[in-house]
């Protein structure tokens, strides 16, 4: 029965919350770990689970989850997860789960593996058919209420607060896509190669992301309260946080002039360019070319270094 408090205190609940609910589960549920085999590896009875890791990066990107099991005889399986509630996929996905997973195979580190996205069953995207594997929301919080305690109840109820998150309406701010939209018309017309996807009717975020297969270039207004603050074009690639020393000292002499410093955001590793402030929904279409012109003197950099 749901307590008569379940309207008052909404909880809050993003992709990496079940990233981890998932990946605690994996590494201390023996009866968790053998139904989620019995879903990706139905081949497999017997195994000895080795460790499940949250948010894993690599050269080729950055994977969900992955999970580490043992055969007695056939050696060792990987199993790498892709984790979506409402996040739209990022250009070749897949494929890169795909380059990352033969990648570990190639090191040794196991002998055979699949790839498997999680997500409630209402979700889809452009590439969510490629997975050979589906492990919906639903079916998680199906088995885990079957097991009847007291904690798999709870767990299962996040579960469902995912899935009700995915399903819900989402209010759009029609000043904010109004000013995405502005944002896409000038690009289309001025900078085709910087391949500014289509505003999205579902968005409400004034940042601004072109995505490629090895980095993303990312426009961002930072604001402190209700008041923008500062405007900058980050070129990011994912999961090289701990490298800036290491970019620094190997780009010196291109970044040497260009005005382009390197930072780190999260996990992630950034060439950065600083451009006027813009205050979002206000247009200001010199200052938005301005953001665009540095957008692509990032891409020009970025991929004549590596020519």
């Amino acid at each position: 029965m749901e307590h008569e408090d379940a309207n008052t205190f909404r909880q809050t609940v993003s992709e990496g919350d079940i990233d981890w609910l998932f990946c605690v589960e994996i590494n201390s549920s023996e009866s968790f770990r053998k139904w989620i085999v019995s879903l990706v590896f139905p081949e497999i009875v017997d195994f000895t689970h080795i460790q499940s890791w949250r948010s894993v990066s690599n050269s080729v990107g950055e994977s969900d989850l992955i999970w580490l099991i043992e055969h007695p005889s056939k050696g060792r399986f990987m199993l790498l997860i892709e984790n979506k509630i409402n996040a739209t996929a990022q250009p070749e996905q897949y494929k890169r789960y795909v380059q990352r997973a033969n990648g570990y195979v190639s090191e040794g580190l196991a002998k055979e593996y699949s790839i498997a996205l999680l997500s409630p069953e209402s979700y889809r995207s452009t590439d969510s058919s490629s997975y050979p594997i589906y492990i919906s929301y639903e079916k998680i919080v199906k088995w885990l209420q079957s097991k009847q305690d007291e904690r798999s109840i709870y767990l299962s109820s996040i579960y469902q607060a995912a899935i009700n998150k995915r399903i819900s309406s989402v209010t759009i701010n029609e000043e904010i896509l109004r000013f995405r939209e502005d944002v896409w018309h000038l690009a289309k017309s001025e900078f085709p190669l910087l391949n500014i996807p289509d505003p999205k009717a579902d968005s409400n975020d004034y940042w601004i992301s072109m995505r490629y297969t090895d980095y993303t270039l990312i426009y961002k207004t930072y604001r402190k309260g209700w008041k923008f603050t500062s405007s900058v074009v980050d070129l990011e690639l994912s999961g090289r946080g701990g490298d800036i020393e290491l970019l620094e000292r190997e780009y010196a002499k291109d970044l040497k002039g260009t005005g382009i410093s390197v930072v780190k955001t999260g996990k992630s590793a950034c060439f950065r360019l600083e451009v006027p402030m813009i205050g979002p929904p206000e247009y200001e279409e010199a200052k938005v070319r301005n953001a665009l012109t540095a957008a692509m003197v990032l891409k020009t950099f970025w991929e004549t270094t590596l020519a």
